[in-house]
């Protein structure tokens, strides 16, 4: 019997481990949150240990003599899952290649020395001298957007509207930097839905990707987006751009095989940007949305290509449906006591993950960790779908 590692247990991540164990394989995770349903679920759990203490991660791959190890949905625990894939001689990308595309200084600056997409004014900045590092940003002309160094759903990211405030958006992002360290990028304004989905990569090759919708309230509610809709309502010809440029900028960064999500905006020129690559699966259950969308099963080619160096990805989709992936949030912080849909709604509900329990607190929306549930739903017409989520604050109640 095979084993796989998983780094990470959180309710998003048991899609995979669901998979693995119907797969017949040994499952055994690892993290720091004992209360992650992943664990119960499990061979066997480490539920004290962080997915970033690598050499600790290391001991345990190697006291299971493990025969893959994943992070799925997770750029936190990649570059372990790197490391531990490079030590131990199983399937996975360079460390380097994980490196490059999980930080965003790094990410931004490989873009422009390969002339692989417009160059923006982009600085990285440490706490300890952040002051001397931003001397020459034009506040005067430009608009500046921070995130942290090494984090992702959105956490710690701002806009700086107010230069005088630019400590303040600095320190917001150092806290959830492991590194302590944040980006300053120049903000570009996008035009119509920024595009969403997953692919996958066999032996250096584009294999499969389907494209998708992010929808974002403005900026100033929340830079998370709330929903994700597929197909994308991009017409065919520019997503083939996209999807060109982005093998372009995976085949340069080294990577080999597995799950990636994607991050692009279409600036107001026309032109695709990529904003970021987390070679990953995606999260807010992306990958099961594009398994109902499409029929092809891109949770199980996460796990199977982790374990399995001459696993293939069946493109043969059998399905081709819309379908929604829908973050349940509060525009103020309450206390969480379940929600019910109207039944206009709830005749399109594939499947429903609850993040919180009765009592617990539901913050106000404002990055990837202020929800309280995932929703799936399919549409037969794309129209009814994206009506449907725009609205859905008409179609949701929270109990009182």
């Amino acid at each position: 019997m095979k084993k796989i590692l998983f780094l990470g247990a959180a309710r998003f991540q048991t899609p995979a481990i669901e998979y693995a164990l119907e797969a017949g394989y040994r499952v055994i995770t690892l993290d720091n949150r004992p209360q992650n349903p992943g664990h119960a679920m499990a061979h066997k759990a480490f539920n004290d240990i962080s997915i970033t203490e690598v050499d600790r991660v290391l001991e345990v791959a190697k006291s299971e003599n493990i025969d893959g190890v994943l992070s799925f949905g997770s750029d936190v625990g990649a570059l372990t899952e790197a490391t531990v894939a490079h030590h131990m001689k199983l399937p996975g990308n360079p460390i380097s290649t994980i490196e490059l595309l999980t930080n965003k200084g790094k990410f931004r600056r490989f873009l422009e020395e390969r002339n692989l997409q417009k160059p923006i004014t982009c600085i990285q900045v440490s706490e300890s001298d952040w002051q001397k590092s931003i001397r020459n940003l034009n506040f005067a002309e430009l608009k500046y957007i921070v995130k942290p160094l090494d984090s992702s759903g959105s956490k710690g990211v701002s806009i700086v509207e107010d230069p005088t405030k630019f400590e303040e958006h600095l320190k917001y992002a150092f806290v959830f930097s492991r590194s302590r360290q944040a980006v300053v990028e120049e903000y570009l304004t996008k035009t119509g839905f920024q595009i969403c989905g997953d692919g996958f990569f066999e032996k250096g090759q584009l294999k499969f990707i389907h494209f998708g919708d992010g929808h974002f309230y403005e900026p100033k509610v929340s830079l998370a987006p709330f929903a994700e809709t597929f197909p994308s309502t991009r017409d065919s010809g520019f997503l083939n751009k996209v999807e060109t440029k982005l093998q372009s900028v995976l085949k340069a960064a080294g990577f080999i095989r597995g799950s990636f999500n994607l991050d692009v905006m279409v600036l107001e020129n026309g032109e695709p940007f990529i904003i970021e690559i987390g070679p990953r699966a995606g999260g807010n259950y992306i990958p099961s949305a594009i398994k109902y969308a499409t029929g092809v099963d891109v949770v199980g080619a996460a796990v199977e290509s982790a374990l399995n160096l001459d696993f293939s990805l069946n493109i043969d989709g059998s399905t081709n449906h819309c379908v929604a992936s829908y973050m349940v949030h509060s525009f103020e912080n309450i206390n969480f006591k379940g929600f019910h849909l109207s039944s206009e709604v709830q005749g399109h509900v594939l499947q429903q993950s609850d993040y919180l329990t009765h009592g617990e607190e539901l913050h106000q929306f404002k990055t990837s960790s202020h929800v309280c549930s995932n929703i799936l739903l399919r549409f037969d017409d794309q129209k009814e779908m994206l009506d449907t989520i725009t609205n859905m604050r008409n179609h949701l109640e929270f109990n009182v």
